[in-house]
């Protein structure tokens, strides 16, 4: 991604961050939140071990955009529905940033993750 950014002249890149909820009551209120991990694959529950990792990846592209030159770094979390049957709107969705759902919370799956020390 940034090297196509780059590639294209930009000083600039905006990583979108796409998560998933599972609203199995119909609420607005997650019950769980998991991701994906390729296109073909079904929602997975997040783990410690899938945020360690996220994170490492995501500081290594971060460091790659600023040893490239790139003066602009943004983040764009995207939370989507994943509840089969159901075409819930993300924007409506009752969310509680520090809540945990299923163990973990929006602030874990986001901020954390986009924000490596």
């Amino acid at each position: 991604m940034v090297d196509r950014a780059a590639a294209y002249g930009s000083s600039r890149v905006n990583f979108m961050i796409t998560h998933f909820y599972i609203d199995t009551e119909g609420d607005f209120v997650p019950n769980s939140y998991c991701y994906k991990p390729n296109e073909k694959s079904g929602c997975l529950p997040f783990t410690q071990d899938v945020i360690d990792s996220w994170t490492r990846g995501l500081k290594q592209c971060l460091q790659h955009a600023v040893r490239a030159g790139f003066t602009g770094i943004a983040f764009t979390p995207h939370l989507d529905p994943w509840t089969a049957g159901q075409m819930l709107w993300r924007n409506a969705m009752l969310i509680n940033p520090l809540a945990q759902y299923d163990g973990f919370s929006w602030t874990d799956i986001y901020i954390y993750i986009s924000y490596p020390s």
